[in-house]
């Protein structure tokens, strides 16, 4: 018997007793009250103009130009170390440096990330998910060639396949918002009622912004690629494969070539080409991330564990800056570990953050390192965080296990 591309997925996941929030979205569901953002609609106009026989740089930029926040947002990501082009000033610059359809794809992201300007107790969450959706693009984008591939539509099939996730946890996030009390849960638990709620959530998406058929399959069956046939079955597969990589990613401070090269979705040849691509990650996803936040943020409602470094820590004392998406601090380091490190600061951090911190450990040259914010307690008007190094590469990874090594144990 064959089954919907959505009771395939669901019937591979594990039989639970359903949370009642998740019964409350179901419903909400069913009755077709979910709220889907509409596309976005200078990226749709831009899109338009790529498409045409000739376009020219002016129509562009007269379509770029009317929202000066989109502007800044892509401007700041062809700025970032992915490219490497060197610095553009100008919409003028970013077209011909990185190319009008790289820009296109850009005011996309772009466009898409406006949605975690607005508040809500399931952010950090959000911004998660968001920014594994942005890796999941880049990361389809450099392997399509190799597949022989539209890089066109991998990057777009890496960036929506799981926008499902986005509308669900805004959804839960209104729901909460209308209880007088909720109970917090752990990430774990929000994401298991999403996972089995966010391929239905996105193709209610794929249907409302009209995409095209061969997005409607990568969005329906990104999760059982064996089961893909047609034309979107090679896209599926290559999506399958960049969350491969994004879950280790996630997961490790450093992925090497090696690392890369068990993850079986991965074909000979694509973990060198992948790693080589990792280093600029970190930077090209910051440059989306929302500058501030809209209003006043409500409590959040995830649960957050104990520690995040249950290896242990060795005991140090060193200066941390945050200096990207937003400048903070300065912080001071009180422990390090081969995975992260603990520091403590009069400020708070956005949990799962992303950031790029400067450490200053004494008598050392200070090192610059991108990492992401896995802790965030209240401790008597301070504030204790815990962070773990994200995509470390190179001389960043060397000094990052240098310092780890040279710090005694007590």
């Amino acid at each position: 018997m064959t089954l919907p591309d959505e009771e395939v997925h669901l019937a591979s996941l594990p039989a639970v007793v359903p949370d009642e929030l998740e019964v409350a979205l179901l419903a909400l569901m069913d009755s077709g009250e979910v709220k889907i953002p509409p596309y976005p609609a200078v990226a749709l106009k831009l899109n338009q103009v790529l498409a045409r026989p000739a376009f020219g740089l002016s129509d562009i930029i007269s379509v770029l130009s009317s929202d000066q926040s989109l502007v800044a947002s892509v401007l700041r990501s062809a700025n970032s170390a992915y490219f490497n082009r060197g610095e553009v000033t100008s919409l003028q610059q970013a077209v011909l440096r990185v190319g009008a359809d790289e820009v296109g794809r850009l005011a996309l992201v772009a466009s898409l990330a406006s949605q975690l300007k607005v508040p809500g107790s399931l952010q950090s969450l959000k911004q998660q998910v968001w920014e594994g959706a942005v890796a999941s693009a880049s990361i389809c984008q450099v392997l399509a060639k190799k597949r022989g591939l539209h890089h066109e539509d991998a990057f777009v099939a890496g960036l929506l396949h799981d926008f499902g996730w986005m509308v669900g946890i805004s959804a839960l996030e209104s729901i909460i918002e209308g209880r007088k009390e909720t109970l917090a849960r752990t990430a774990e638990q929000w994401s298991s009622m999403l996972e089995r709620l966010h391929v239905r959530l996105g193709l209610d998406v794929a249907e409302r912004w009209n995409l095209p058929t061969l997005l409607y399959g990568v969005m329906a069956e990104h999760h059982v690629p064996g089961a893909a046939q047609g034309d979107h079955a090679a896209l599926v597969e290559l999506v399958h494969a960049s969350d491969a990589v994004v879950e280790m990613l996630t997961g490790q401070s450093h992925v090497s070539a090696l690392d890369l090269a068990r993850v079986r979705q991965l074909r000979p040849g694509e973990a060198e080409l992948v790693a080589a691509a990792l280093p600029g990650l970190p930077s090209l996803i910051s440059s989306f991330n929302p500058e501030g936040i809209a209003g006043a943020r409500p409590r959040s409602m995830l649960i957050q564990p104990a520690t995040t470094l249950p290896e242990g820590s060795r005991p140090i004392e060193a200066r941390v800056q945050a200096l990207k998406p937003r400048p903070k601090g300065p912080f001071t380091m009180i422990g390090i570990a081969s995975q992260g490190w603990t520091m403590r600061g009069l400020q708070p951090l956005q949990e799962l953050e992303l950031l790029e911190a400067e450490i200053m450990p004494p008598e050392q040259p200070p090192l610059r390192i991108w990492a992401k914010t896995t802790l965030c307690t209240e401790l008597s008007g301070s504030w204790q965080l815990e962070c773990k190094p994200f995509a470390l590469s190179g001389p960043a990874l060397n000094r990052w296990n240098d310092l780890f090594r040279n710090t005694p144990r007590v």
